[in-house]
């Protein structure tokens, strides 16, 4: 079997920046006088092309096939924590864990501001999928605290989870007809026939025919806009086309914090 060069493929595409962190992060995470990780990074970021038998005759590797898997994991630790700062993912999830933490010792009161802190996080990233885990644990507290207004707290968790998940089921709708319609349109070659413009033209009157709603995600709006711009050019009518790629751009102009996927996205489209 050909050895595998999926670190070698890794660490190649770190940038000098990532590279440099990865040091920093390895010599204060690995114990030891010795950081071999390091030297086994250091030694695969120096071949052009992956020769494990070179690295296996190097003094320092004992068992190269467990060393490989511990570097390739370390690597992407110390990455998540790189580009955490960036990703408002990474501080939700690290202030989910320091709520769990801070419950485990007692310390509630504590624990609620760091579940607090992810919840507005995920309302303004519209991360529904992670708002209805917040409100659940959001429910536990409200009951185990026995509050006076339980009944009607209790409610307005519930409203508000009922409102999340009917803005993730319309989102997700949105992502299959846009799924759809990308997946019909890469058959270029079929596109001309009068089968594949008709399932064009039933996926614009039928599934798009209702856009989302004003209250509805960005993302569910972009979903739709993306998924009617790649139907009308598929069907070759650029001209009702391009109000709906307008659409997205001005959608993507209109958010205040991008995440990172939504700044490429928007970045691509300048480009178009």
């Amino acid at each position: 079997m050909k050895p595998s060069n999926a670190l070698h493929v890794l660490i190649k595409t770190l940038s000098k920046s990532e590279r440099r962190y990865f040091n920093l992060f390895s010599s204060r995470h690995v114990i030891g006088a010795q950081n071999n990780y390091l030297k086994l990074f250091q030694a695969i970021d120096q071949q052009t092309n992956y020769d494990q038998k070179a690295i296996e005759e190097m003094p320092f590797v004992k068992n190269l096939s467990s060393e490989k898997n511990y570097l390739y994991k370390l690597i992407l630790k110390s990455m998540r924590a790189f580009h955490s700062a960036n990703s408002p993912m990474n501080e939700i999830w690290d202030l989910l864990q320091n709520f769990e933490f801070l419950q485990k010792k007692g310390l509630n009161h504590d624990a609620k501001k760091q579940l607090q802190k992810a919840k507005s996080i995920a309302n303004s990233y519209e991360r529904n999928d992670i708002l209805l885990h917040i409100l659940e644990e959001e429910a536990a507290i409200v009951k185990r605290e026995k509050a006076k207004n339980l009944l009607n707290e209790v409610q307005s968790i519930l409203s508000e989870k009922e409102q999340a998940l009917n803005l993730l089921i319309s989102e997700s709708h949105f992502a299959s007809v846009y799924h759809r319609v990308f997946t019909t349109a890469r058959r270029a070659k079929q596109l001309k026939s009068p089968r594949f413009q008709k399932e064009l033209t039933e996926l614009r009157e039928g599934k798009l025919s209702k856009p989302p709603r004003e209250l509805e995600t960005v993302q569910a709006k972009l979903y739709y806009h993306q998924a009617m711009y790649m139907n009308f050019q598929a069907s070759n009518a650029p001209v009702e086309a391009h109000p709906h790629f307008e659409a997205v751009v001005n959608i993507l102009e209109a958010i205040p914090k991008k995440t990172p996927q939504q700044q490429l996205k928007y970045r691509c489209l300048l480009y178009t």
